[in-house]
């Protein structure tokens, strides 16, 4: 899918703030709400809108930990790492990685889960735990300004 100008526009500001509405939206883009009703819904079906979120602070709403949890799987057991962690709750996401480990869990858990997590996570494989102790950047929007046109 080609960008132009104004999908760039569309993308960044809606990164800012996702709850704009469409009349507010055209306005600074300079385009009817017809119109940008359909390039946002046009974005959406090529799927590069993924969805609309709020960005919240798990810390503050009481999980005291956050950490990296690197797993080294036993290929045999992938599978069943997979839907463990489709079903836990804890992980907010699972990346799989090239280096020494296979995948990286993102996680946010109490201190009083963390020792059961890890010990049902070690019978998939190797486990590395890395907890997050300052936020030094923390930036969810990448500009889109230098997407190619």
């Amino acid at each position: 899918m080609q960008f132009d100008l104004t999908d760039r526009k569309i993308i960044s500001i809606l990164q800012k703030d996702g709850r704009i509405t469409m009349k507010h939206l055209g306005e600074l883009i300079n385009m009817s709400t017809p119109s940008t009703i359909d390039r946002v819904r046009r974005l959406e079906e090529a799927g590069v809108i993924k969805g609309y979120a709020a960005v919240v602070d798990y810390i503050a709403l009481g999980y005291d930990m956050h950490i990296y949890i690197f797993v080294e799987v036993n290929q045999n057991k992938r599978p069943g790492l997979l839907e463990y962690i489709a079903k836990n709750k804890l992980i907010a996401g699972a990346h799989g990685v090239a280096g020494s480990k296979d995948m990286v869990l993102d996680v946010y858990c109490r201190t009083s889960e963390f020792n059961k997590l890890v010990d049902e996570l070690r019978s998939f494989g190797e486990t590395e735990s890395n907890m997050i102790m300052e936020f030094i950047k923390e930036e969810p929007i990448i500009p889109v300004d230098s997407l190619s046109k």
